[in-house]
């Protein structure tokens, strides 16, 4: 399973979309931070930590 998350302007998102899928491994470059499941709380607090990160992953792949 995979869930994916984002903040931005929700009109935006349907002409951006291709492009994300085309170059998907250079907007991978843009996530700060990967944090397993069984730190989320982490994750969450430098997500809501202005200037703490740019993206945060959070993965079930411990």
């Amino acid at each position: 399973m995979t869930i994916i998350a984002s903040q931005g302007s929700p009109t935006e998102i349907f002409e951006v979309t291709e492009d994300i899928a085309e170059h998907a491994a250079r907007f991978f470059r843009l996530v700060s931070h990967r944090v397993p499941f069984s730190d989320a709380e982490r994750a969450f607090e430098l997500a809501l930590t202005p200037g703490a990160a740019e993206k945060v992953v959070v993965s079930f792949d411990d």
